[in-house]
C-alpha cells in the first residue's frame, strides 16, 4: 500500500531524471598493498588492539558464539524417542544434532540413529553451518521433534527437517550440549529449512503463534533448573502483567528499536536496533557506550581477559533501557556476575558489527529481569516483569574464567587466526570499511552551493560533512559554513557515528543538498537533514573524501534521520523511486571518471536490458537472497543473504568458501598481508553467482586487481559475521560486471549487463606514466603536486586532457593529486560503521 501511494504521488509531481557522474580512486587497502604498507598497518592495528581493546577493538562478540550460552533444554527426536540436550537459541534458526557417523569431537555426545526411528524420512541433502570459530556439517533428515524431556508434557512437531551432523569442530567437543535448536525466523535459516517452532505454527499446533521465555537467576549454581520456555502462550505463572509490545524492525532475529541506555550519571539516548538473544549470557553494545556504563558502575577493564571487573559488593543502581515509551530497569543482581575466586564481572561487552545487524544484544541479564515474549505471528516483542525449568550452566567463558583458562584460550584463538585466518576467522570485514571505497561523487550543500567530495555508499544511510568547528584531523577537508547559506535551518541535535576503528560526531542541520557538481545537471533536494561534524577521528584525516553520503534505507540511519535520496523520493523529485549504478573498470588509474549513478531511472546508456529482479530480504541495506557461488570446479549451493555495496571494493564471503575459490583460481594466501596473491596473467574463468533463477558471471578482470610492482590480488576476502547480517558482500567487482538497480519503491534489486568491453593493455600514456613514475617519497610528491589544479576542489574548472577509452561515452582524465598519499605515521585505514 505504501508503494502504491508513493507511486501515485510521484505520478502527480513534477519529476525529472538526474545522472550523477563520479570520480574513481583505488581503495586505500589497494593503495597500501601497492606501497608495501598494508602488512605493517595490520600489525599496527593488532598492537593497538592488544594495548587498548576498549579503544580500538574490532573483534566483535559473535552472537552465535556457542561459548556464551547458559540455558539448555531437552528435546527428543524420532519414534521411539531419542533424547538430546540442546541450546535454545533465539539468535539462530536451525536444529541439528550429531549422527552416528560423527566420530571426531562427538565421543561424549548423544547421537541420532535414523535406523532406530520408524518415523524417519531420508532427505540426504548436505548442509554446513560455519560459525565465527567452529562449524558443523552433515545431511538433512525429517522426523518428529518433541520439545521437552521424556516423561514431561511435550510439544510434538511431526515432519520436521533437521540436521544430522557427521562432523563438528573441536569448539563443540566439551560442551554440555549435543546440538543447537534455533528459534528465530525461517529467513535466517541455513538452506531455507523451516525451523521446528515455525513448523509447529504452520501446522496449527499452538494456540497462539508465539512463545515466552522466563530465565531464573542462578548465581554460582550449575546444572540446576534455570527457567521455562512457554510455547503457544504467555507464561502467567512466572511472569507478571505485560508492560508493552514493541514491533520488530527486522523479522530475522528478534530485532527491535531501543531509545536509550542509562546507568548512574551516564546516559546514551541514541535510537538503535537491538535484539533479544537467549544464546548470549551478557549484554553487548557499542564500545563507547559500554565503556561509559562500566565507568558509571565502577567497573574496570582488564586487557588480559578482555572483560570488565567489578567489586562483588557493588550496588551501582539500575541499568535502564528505554524501549518504546517504557523504561526497563535491570537490577545489579542480574548484571553483576560472580566469576569465582572472589571476582565479579560487569556483564556487558563491547562489540561493533561493522554496520550490520543490531547495535545491542539484550542477552540473559535483560531476559532474567523481564520475561520476553516472542510474538512471531504479529512480528513484535513483549516484555513482562519476571516473578522469579530449562537447565542452566555457566557459559564456556565463565567456566574458563573460573578455572583461570580464559586468557590462555584467548591467546590460542589469536594464534590460530594468525596461522589459519581462513579457517578460524572471527574478524569480519565491516561493510562500511571506508578504507575500502573506490568511487566518489560531488555534491553541494547550501545557498549559494558549497562543494564537497563524498563516498556514495549503499551500505549506510547518513550524510555528514565537516563543519567550521572541526579542527583536529580536518585540516585538508572542505568545511560547511552554515552562516553563508541563506537556506540553512538550525537543528542542534547532537549525533555520533562510531566505526570499528574511527568515529565522527557533531550536530544536525537542514539545508538544500544537490547531488552532482556545480555546473552539472544536479538533483536538488531541499530541506535535507545532514550531519555537520565538529570532530572526526584520525582515520579520516588523509582520505580524499570530505564525508559520507549514505544511500540505504531510513531504518539504517543513525537517529532515524531521513537519508537525502529517500527525502527526494518523498518529495516526488524523481520519475521513479529507484537509482541505478554503473561502475567502470579503471585498472591502475586514479582520479578518472569511474561510472555513473542514475537517480530516478534505469541507466540504458551504460547498461543493457534488465536480466531479472530479486526481492529484498531486508530493507535496511540492499539485502537479498543468492543460492549458488562457483569458480572452476568448486560449487557452493547454499541459500544465503547477500548485499550489494558500492562502498566495498572486494567480494566478501564465508571463510571456507573464499578459501576454496582462491584455490580454484590458483591464488595463495599471504598471512602477513592478509590477501590472496595471484599471477597477474592468470585467467581462472568466471566467478558465478546465482540470484533468483539467473546466473551472473564475473569475469576474471573484474575480480583480479593489479596492486603494482607486478603483484596482483584476488579481490575476495573471508568474513564471518557471527550470524548477523549477510553472508556475502557483492562489492565493486560484481557491480562493474552488472549494473545494479536499487528499486526502493518496490523493495527489490535489479541487474543488467554493463556495456563496457574487457579492459586492454592500452591506457592513456600520460595517466599511466604519472602512476608508474610517481615519486617514492611522500614529501617529494607533495612538492610536485602542490601546484597542480585540484580536479574537484578547485573553484575554477580544470581543462583536463582528454582520455578516451573503449566505451560508449568519453571520460575525462584528471591529474593525480597529492592527497591520495597518506602521510608517514598516520593510521591510514578505518573500519566501516557500527553505529551508535
Amino acid at each position: 500500500m505504501k508503494t502504491l501511494i508513493l507511486l501515485a504521488v510521484l505520478g502527480l509531481a513534477s519529476a525529472a531524471v538526474h545522472q550523477h557522474k563520479l570520480s574513481w580512486r583505488p581503495s586505500k587497502k589497494i593503495q597500501m598493498i601497492r606501497n608495501g604498507e598494508y602488512a605493517a598497518y595490520l600489525e599496527y592495528q593488532r598492537n593497538l588492539r592488544a594495548a587498548s581493546p576498549e579503544v580500538l577493538a574490532n573483534l566483535p562478540q559473535n552472537v552465535n558464539d556457542f561459548g556464551d550460552f547458559e540455558y539448555l533444554g531437552n528435546i527428543t527426536i524420532g519414534t521411539p524417542d531419542q533424547s538430546f540436550i540442546v541450546v535454545l537459541d533465539t539468535g539462530s534458526s536451525n536444529l541439528w544434532v550429531p549422527g552416528p557417523t560423527c566420530k571426531t569431537n562427538c565421543k561424549t555426545k548423544s547421537k541420532f540413529d535414523s535406523t532406530a526411528s520408524s518415523t524417519f524420512v531420508k532427505n540426504g541433502k548436505s548442509w554446513t553451518i560455519q560459525y565465527g570459530s567452529g562449524d558443523a556439517a552433515g545431511i538433512l533428515g525429517e522426523d518428529t521433534v518433541r520439545f521437552g524431556a521424556k516423561g514431561e508434557s511435550q510439544l510434538a512437531v511431526p515432519s520436521t527437517t533437521f540436521g544430522i551432523a557427521s562432523k563438528i569442530s573441536a569448539d563443540f567437543k566439551n560442551d554440555a550440549t549435543d546440538g543447537i535448536l534455533g528459534l528465530a525466523f525461517t529467513s535466517l535459516a541455513v538452506d531455507g529449512v523451516v525451523p521446528p517452532l515455525i513448523n509447529a505454527i504452520n501446522q496449527g499446533i499452538l494456540d497462539q503463534p508465539l512463545f515466552s521465555v522466563w530465565l531464573e537467576h542462578r548465581g554460582a549454581l550449575n546444572n540446576v533448573g534455570g527457567g521455562v520456555f512457554t510455547y503457544g502462550a504467555i507464561d502467567t505463572t512466572n511472569c507478571g502483567p505485560l508492560v508493552a509490545y514493541q514491533p520488530l524492525s527486522s523479522a530475522t532475529y528478534y530485532q527491535f528499536k531501543a531509545a536509550g541506555f542509562k546507568l548512574g550519571s551516564y546516559s546514551n539516548t541514541k535510537a538503535v536496533d537491538v535484539i533479544s538473544d537467549t544464546g548470549t549470557s551478557f549484554l553487548g553494545g557499542p564500545q563507547a557506550v559500554v565503556a561509559g556504563l562500566a565507568k558509571a558502575a565502577g567497573a574496570t577493564y582488564d586487557d588480559f581477559n578482555e572483560v570488565y571487573f567489578i567489586d562483588c559488593a557493588a550496588t551501582p543502581g539500575t541499568l535502564d533501557i528505554t524501549i518504546g515509551s517504557n523504561v526497563y530497569s535491570i537490577q545489579p543482581v542480574n548484571y553483576i556476575v560472580d566469576a569465582g575466586n572472589g571476582q565479579c564481572l560487569f556483564a556487558a561487552f563491547p562489540f561493533d558489527f561493522g554496520g550490520f545487524g543490531p547495535s545491542w544484544i539484550l542477552g540473559d541479564p535483560f531476559i532474567r529481569q523481564y520475561c520476553n515474549i516472542y510474538d512471531i505471528g504479529n512480528k513484535r516483542m513483549g516484555f513482562a516483569p519476571s516473578l522469579q525449568k530449562v537447565a542452566w550452566r555457566p557459559s564456556k567463558r565463565m567456566e574458563m574464567m573460573k578455572t583461570g583458562e580464559w586468557a590462555t584460550y584467548k591467546n590460542y584463538l589469536d594464534r590460530q587466526r594468525k596461522l589459519s585466518p581462513w579457517q578460524l576467522q572471527s574478524l569480519p570485514q565491516n561493510v562500511n570499511d571506508f578504507a575500502d571505497f573506490e568511487y566518489l561523487g560531488n555534491i553541494t550543500i547550501g545557498t549559494p552551493p558549497q562543494p564537497f567530495l563524498v563516498v556514495l555508499d549503499t551500505g549506510s544511510a547518513n550524510l555528514w560533512i565537516p563543519g567550521l568547528s572541526c579542527k583536529t584531523n580536518c585540516d585538508s577537508k572542505r568545511k560547511f559554513d552554515s552562516s553563508k547559506s541563506s537556506t540553512f535551518v538550525k537543528n542542534g541535535q547532537s549525533w555520533t557515528i562510531q566505526y570499528g576503528s574511527g568515529a565522527a560526531a557533531g550536530i544536525l542541520g537542514q539545508d538544500t543538498v544537490k547531488i552532482g557538481a556545480t555546473g552539472e545537471d544536479q538533483l536538488t533536494i531541499p530541506k535535507t537533514t545532514f550531519g555537520i561534524a565538529n570532530q572526526i577521528s584520525a582515520d579520516f584525516k588523509s582520505d580524499a573524501t570530505d564525508g559520507i553520503f549514505g544511500l540505504a534505507f531510513t531504518t539504517l540511519a543513525v537517529d532515524g534521520v531521513v537519508p537525502p535520496l529517500i527525502n527526494a523520493i518523498k518529495q516526488g523529485l524523481l520519475d521513479q523511486p529507484l537509482f541505478s549504478v554503473f561502475l567502470e573498470h579503471r585498472g591502475t588509474l586514479t582520479n578518472v571518471g569511474g561510472g555513473v549513478f542514475t537517480y530516478g531511472a534505469v541507466d540504458t546508456t551504460n547498461c543493457g536490458p534488465v536480466i531479472g529482479y530479486q526481492p529484498l530480504s531486508s530493507a535496511t541495506y540492499f539485502q537479498f537472497k543468492a543460492n549458488r557461488f562457483r569458480l572452476g570446479k568448486y560449487l557452493n549451493a547454499k541459500i544465503v543473504d547477500v548485499i550489494s555495496d558500492t562502498g566495498t571494493s572486494f567480494l566478501g564471503g564465508p571463510s571456507v568458501v573464499i578459501d576454496e575459490m582462491a584455490k580454484q583460481a590458483g591464488a595463495t594466501y599471504d598471512i602477513l598481508g592478509e590477501a590472496y596473491i595471484i599471477d597477474c596473467d592468470a585467467t581462472p574463468g568466471p566467478l558465478g553467482v546465482t540470484i533468483g533463477g539467473h546466473d551472473y558471471q564475473i569475469e576474471h578482470y573484474n575480480y583480479i586487481a593489479d596492486v603494482g610492482d607486478g603483484t596482483c590480488v584476488l579481490t575476495l576476502f573471508p568474513m564471518d559475521f557471527g550470524g548477523f547480517g549477510p553472508t556475502w558482500i557483492l562489492g565493486d567487482p560484481f557491480i562493474r560486471q552488472y549494473c545494479n538497480i536499487y528499486d526502493l519503491g518496490n523493495l527489490r534489486m535489479g541487474f543488467a549487463p554493463s556495456l563496457q568491453p574487457a579492459p586492454t593493455e592500452k591506457v592513456n600514456e600520460t595517466a599511466y606514466n604519472m602512476v608508474k613514475n610517481k615519486p617514492q617519497r611522500v614529501d617529494e610528491w607533495n612538492k610536485k603536486a602542490v601546484d597542480l589544479p585540484h580536479p574537484i576542489h578547485s573553484q575554477t574548472p580544470v581543462a583536463p586532457p582528454p582520455f578516451q577509452a573503449a566505451r560508449l561515452a568519453p571520460v575525462q582524465y584528471h591529474p593525480m593529486s597529492y592527497y591520495h598519499h597518506t602521510q608517514a605515521g598516520q593510521p591510514p585505514i578505518r573500519k566501516k560503521s557500527a553505529m551508535t
